[in-house]
């Protein structure tokens, strides 16, 4: 599994367990998954760490554009797993300029992965109305020209 698959996923279970805990903290999950010896190698967990810290510093603004774009589904009744999943995608595409592309489909193989059949739908759809809205192209003029 690529390093920064790797990474999402470990955000995913992070930002997971933060989520059922109602707020613990970013060290408290990493301390929890070390303990249960859930290590990865340390550069992806460390950028598994920085995509939790800044999807929970982020997450009202995310939250606002996942429910702004996600057609008839409040954001309650979404499964936690699909909306972690969506706010680690954003992130990435609005703070870290991860390239839209690879955003949406990691979001949708993973979803495909820990959660329903539906789910890869449901995240691609939500994720590509955010960024049609934001005005994102799909494919950036670099990558197009490489």
């Amino acid at each position: 599994m690529r390093k920064r698959r790797k990474s999402r996923i470990l955000a995913l279970w992070m930002l997971y367990s933060m989520e059922m805990a109602q707020g613990s903290e970013v060290s408290e999950a990493q301390r929890v998954f070390t303990m249960c010896d859930h290590r990865a190698d340390p550069a992806a967990e460390a950028y598994a760490v920085e995509l939790a810290r800044g999807v929970w510093a982020h997450r009202e603004e995310l939250d606002r554009l996942i429910q702004a774009h996600a057609q008839n589904w409040a954001l309650g009744r979404m499964a936690v797993v699909d909306r972690q999943i969506m706010r680690i995608a954003l992130y990435e595409l609005l703070y870290v300029h991860t390239p839209p592309a690879v955003c949406i489909n990691e979001a949708v193989d993973i979803a495909k992965l820990f959660s329903t059949a539906e789910s890869g739908h449901f995240v691609n759809g939500v994720l590509d109305a955010v960024r049609r809205a934001c005005a994102i192209p799909s494919r950036r003029r670099d990558e197009a020209s490489a």
